[in-house]
């Protein structure tokens, strides 16, 4: 059974983040790896991001505190965050001491219990 997107907003509250599961098989490699699709506050889509991490392995997706940073942590791609470009693309960031704190943090909290 899939379960429904999540869909969180950013600290600012500028954004929206649904986060959901790519189900189209034509691209087999990222067929059921995570897909987040960045909103604008008034619901307009800006950009989506194909991350490439597994829906197989354990995996957590957040913002960072304070900032309209993305972190994801996936046990098969590791940590990577994104920000949004003026260009209206998500971009990489280095990943820093801080950033893998949080990506641990949010990896933790969702699984904590199972």
């Amino acid at each position: 059974m899939r379960k429904p997107a999540e869909i969180i907003s950013s600290p600012s509250g500028e954004y929206s983040l649904k986060i959901d599961l790519n189900k189209d098989k034509t691209a087999r490699t990222k067929y059921d790896c995570i897909l987040l699709t960045l909103y604008d506050k008034e619901g307009k889509e800006i950009t989506k991001l194909q991350t490439g991490a597994s829906n197989n392995m354990k995996w957590a997706v957040g913002w960072y505190s304070n900032k309209d940073t993305i972190i994801v942590n996936s046990k098969d791609i590791g940590t990577h965050a994104y920000h949004l470009t003026d260009k209206k693309q998500l971009d990489t960031l280095t990943i820093t001491q801080d950033i893998n704190s949080i990506a641990e943090n949010l990896l933790n909290k969702k699984y904590a219990g199972r």
